[in-house]
Order: structure tokens, then sequence, then C-alpha cells
């Protein structure tokens, strides 16, 4: 599994969706029967249903017992942003295809981040995830 990976965000975790055809990042900031209240990129709150997250949640951000402050969520976001980014301009898409061999019809960007790294943090595969939803065409 990725380090720092998530399987059910709660308050503090970055989350990805997607909005349009662009992956769009955010922080949980509060969890309730399946709808999640997130605070994105843009500075804005919004509601979204858990389902419609990307399969790669996570890290969760530390607030310690008070909830996170807005300009400590700016921070991480900028900060994983810039992070994923980096990470997903040394990618080929390409080169991901011909290491699956073309074998492989449905899979995990887990998996794949695998492929690619020895050891891939959650960051890997988000920005794994990027590349790959931007050569899908």
């Amino acid at each position: 599994m990725s380090a720092n990976k998530v399987r059910y965000p709660g308050p503090g975790c970055l989350v990805e969706y997607m909005q349009g055809n662009s992956p769009v990042q955010a922080i949980v900031v509060e969890e309730q029967g399946g709808k999640l209240r997130l605070y994105g990129i843009n500075h804005r709150e919004s509601t979204l249903q858990a389902n419609r997250l990307l399969p790669w949640s996570g890290p969760t951000i530390a607030g310690g017992a008070s909830p996170l402050s807005r300009s400590r969520m700016d921070e991480a976001l900028e900060e994983h942003r810039a992070l994923r980014a980096a990470i997903a301009s040394e990618v080929s898409p390409l080169e991901v295809w011909e290491l699956t061999q073309g074998e492989v019809g449905k899979t995990s960007a887990e998996w794949l981040a695998g492929l690619v790294w020895e050891q891939p943090g959650i960051d890997h595969e988000a920005a794994l995830g990027h590349v790959l939803l931007t050569a899908k065409t």
C-alpha cells in the first residue's frame, strides 16, 4: 500500500475528485453520512458525495487538537500540488504502458505506481493518476 494512503477519508484528509476533465485537490473539513464538506485549492468550501473521490486519498494533515486553519490547509494543498506536479513531470505515460506490456485490462493506480517506483507514496500514486488521466485520449 502506498505510504500515507487513507482508505476512508475523514477530517484533515487530502482528497481529489474530477471537475470537468481535471483532478481537483481538497481537504476534508467534515464527513457526515457519505457526504464530505471540502475546502478546495480554490479557497472555497463545497460538498461532495464520497463516491466521487478519486481512488487515492491522503495524507492526513495534522491539526493537533483543534481544526485546521485555512492558512494551514492552503499551505498543505499548495505543497502537495507542487510535489505531485513535479513527480508527474518525470513520468511518461507511454513508458508506463510499455511496463504493463498492454496486457492489463483494469488495475489500480497503486499497482501501477509500484511498477514505476520502488516505494511509492500517495503523492506518487496521485501524480501517476494525473498523468494517465491527462493521456487518456
